[in-house]
């Protein structure tokens, strides 16, 4: 087991959504009714609404606030003090209406936080009251925002994002079955096309692996069945987060997986520094089919690795062999395992995010075949860039860090590897990765500064001079006001769009844009470039928000054997291909 130790202290922080993203101060300077109805009851009821209210907060809402500090969102302590119950749950269930009433603290918010939560009335009003009583217990009074803060730049890049002069159309594929009665229906994240067989794989976080032949889509195995200590939080990046078959899995039937169990289900092979307790624990599955041509798995596993995370965001996003590298190659066979900081950056503790002395925040690279690890489950390769540092403790595995989240990563036909980075609450990057580079985070985010010891909201302009630290920048990035979560992409290699050929495709997880950029032209560092895409369905333009039908699009982007490329969404399992041009 590896440990890295701290002497800081923490006070456990739990986190609410984007769904909330604007409850905490939306009324605070002009509304006066208070908590009415909220301590009224017996103390068994209160306790029981409570403790129902906690269980709203941890599963329905992403990592975006806390109640000692401004995160991505605002301090949500004291905000019973200014609100009523029904406000809040009013302002929960219809959002926008609000912000589109002119309420000047809404839309101020609106200005900071730079983006707008879709309904939540789907949780309905017994839960939305008992999460006001949960949020009740924190009562202190938060700092009322000023988004002309110093040190804030409101617009770090002013500049627009400049529109193709063509059209894309979509033409629908499939639709994965829905595995939540409530929205997103659908909990898809990943597609991937085996190249000797054609077909499309799909995993959804809520634990099926789907295999779809012919668009029609059949359940090849269930993660969540398969493992008895599966855990998955509604609203969180958690569950099944990835697969990767071995680029020889169609002799030695090998796949890898990764999935979420409670914190302490077994010992970590790293563990968080001393005062950072966890929340869970993020694991790397190796399986074995009994038979490679099998419409369904059946076959054995082992464990390969496991790493306890802070929080339940910022975990294990994406795992990928890279599909260039042939037999023979130095790369063949080799699992790379991207692990975002687990949001511990945000929690006061940078230091869990520390290059090469921690495998957070990081791209591993590890062969899953061998056995030289600490704990023997499988080897880390030679030709590791930082295996051979001698005199100092690092984390071996590490391939190229400063991430705060290496959302989706892959490779162009010539071997560059491309990742996508989801920022904290200014700057979306995709970078060209290098062997050993460090990205910047936590002290930096995209081409811009953070003083992690302030707010990581927080980001300045650098100097020239501190441009020249060492670390390598994006080729690509663009601020929130035009999208707050980076999807990465694929170059197409497609032959049936010219305009895309040779273009690496990406887009925003919500406002669900697409943008395309030169790959011949992108280099580590080296920023340049790119247009948003438009597209049209059944022949009329149109954009993923509207065709999502929901506040945020959950853009995930997909390709297969062919180089074609696809777009789905959670909210409804609706997976399309880019088809052709006008």
């Amino acid at each position: 087991m590896t440990s890295f130790n701290s002497k800081k202290s923490l006070r456990r922080v739990s986190f609410i959504s984007l769904s909330f993203l604007f409850i905490s101060s939306l009324f605070i300077q002009g509304c006066k009714t208070g908590t009415k109805g909220i301590e009224s009851g017996s103390n068994t009821t209160l306790e029981a609404s409570i403790n129902q209210g906690r269980n709203v907060f941890e599963n329905s809402c992403a990592a975006c606030h806390s109640f000692e500090r401004d995160g991505i969102g605002p301090n949500l302590a004291g905000l019973t003090r200014h609100l009523s119950t029904e406000e809040i749950i009013d302002f929960i269930s219809n959002p926008k209406k609000v912000i589109d009433s002119g309420n000047k603290r809404a839309v101020n918010l609106q200005k900071k936080y730079k983006s707008v939560m879709p309904s939540y009335s789907m949780l309905g009003k017994e839960k939305l009251a008992s999460l006001v009583s949960f949020i009740h217990t924190y009562k202190d009074v938060p700092k009322p925002v000023d988004i002309n803060e110093e040190g804030i730049l409101e617009d770090p890049i002013p500049h627009q994002i400049e529109k193709s002069n063509f059209v894309v159309n979509l033409e629908f594929s499939f639709q994965i079955p829905a595995s939540n009665e409530e929205l997103p229906n659908t909990r898809i994240t990943k597609l991937w096309g085996q190249p000797n067989t054609n077909e499309i794989y799909v995993c959804d976080i809520n634990g099926k692996l789907y295999r779809v032949k012919n668009n029609k889509p059949e359940v090849y195995m269930d993660v969540q069945a398969l493992m008895p200590n599966f855990k998955q939080r509604s609203g969180w990046a958690t569950g099944f987060g990835s697969f990767a078959f071995h680029p020889d899995f169609e002799n030695n039937g090998l796949l890898y997986t990764t999935h979420t169990e409670p914190i302490g289900t077994k010992n970590a092979d790293y563990t968080l520094p001393e005062g950072l307790s966890g929340q869970l624990q993020w694991i790397v599955q190796e399986w074995k089919t009994d038979n490679p041509k099998g419409k369904t798995f059946k076959g054995s596993n082992r464990e390969l690795f496991r790493i306890d995370m802070a929080t339940q965001a910022h975990g294990m996003q994406n795992i990928d062999f890279n599909p260039t590298a042939q037999k023979g190659d130095k790369d063949y066979g080799k699992l790379y395992i991207g692990i975002g900081d687990g949001g511990a950056v945000q929690m006061k503790f940078p230091e869990v995010a520390n290059g090469k002395h921690s495998p957070w925040g990081s791209i591993l690279r590890i062969d899953p075949t061998g056995t030289n690890s600490a704990n023997g489950m499988y080897g880390i390769p030679s030709d590791n860039p930082f295996v051979n540092i001698t005199g100092e403790k690092v984390a071996k595995e590490v391939y190229a860090n400063g991430f705060r989240n290496p959302h989706r990563f892959s490779w162009t036909n010539t071997g560059k590897m491309i990742s996508a980075n989801i920022g904290q609450h200014n700057i979306e990057a995709v970078y060209v990765i290098k062997p050993g580079a460090n990205h910047g985070w936590p002290t930096r985010e995209g081409t811009f500064g953070i003083n992690t010891q302030e707010s990581v909201r927080k980001i300045y302009k650098l100097t020239e001079e501190e441009m020249k630290d060492g670390v390598t920048y994006p080729t690509l990035e663009y601020d929130h006001d035009e999208g707050n979560a980076v999807c990465g992409g694929f170059v197409y290699t497609g032959s049936n769009i010219p305009s895309l050929t040779g273009m690496y495709i990406f887009g925003d997880i919500l406002k669900g844009k697409l943008y395309y950029a030169d790959e011949s032209q992108m280099e580590a560092g080296r920023a340049i470039d790119f247009k948003e895409m438009r597209i049209a369905l059944d022949g009329k333009e149109t954009t993923l928000l509207e065709m999502t039908n929901n506040g945020h699009a959950k853009l995930r982007i997909g390709k297969d054997a062919n180089g074609d490329i696809y777009l789905f969404s959670m909210n409804d399992g609706k997976v399309y291909q880019l088809v052709s041009e006008k």
